[in-house]
């Protein structure tokens, strides 16, 4: 998948180069952001900054579509599916310390209430990932 691909460069990324040396170019239209590359010093390693500007959206995408297929594997109903589903989203949320956030407590009943009409569908996987917009081909 093309979301999985960006965030492994992105990993890397940030494993080849010396961070406190990064800097940005303009190639084209694109922004890029650029760093001196630490295991071969003649490298300069780059990435668009686009890709770093829909890293948090993607890793939180796929974070809440592995915890809604848990559950749901899990769940006898829609019921005991919304409470296992809250209960591993509030988790999710206190490891990342966001938790007291009024905000947060918003997003986690919004997703899953809206994530709730699609339990008994027969195609809930794609369903939950066309809710999280993460698609084969995001415009990255």
């Amino acid at each position: 998948m093309q979301t999985l691909l960006v965030l492994e460069a992105i990993d890397q990324f940030r494993g080849l180069i010396d961070i406190s040396r990064i800097r940005h170019a303009q190639f084209g239209s694109l922004t890029w952001m650029l760093g001196d590359c630490v295991v071969f010093e003649e490298f300069v390693v780059g990435l668009p900054y686009r890709y770093f500007d829909n890293e948090l959206r993607i890793r939180r995408a796929i974070g809440i579509y592995l915890a809604a297929a848990e559950v749901y594997s899990g769940s006898e109903n829609v019921n005991e599916f919304v409470e296992k589903f809250r209960e591993k989203l509030i988790a999710m949320r206190r490891l990342s310390g966001d938790i007291s956030s009024v905000r947060v407590g918003w997003l986690i009943s919004s997703y899953v209430s809206r994530i709730r009409e699609f339990f008994d569908k027969p195609n809930f996987f794609l369903k939950l990932r066309y809710f999280l917009e993460w698609r084969e081909s995001p415009n990255l």
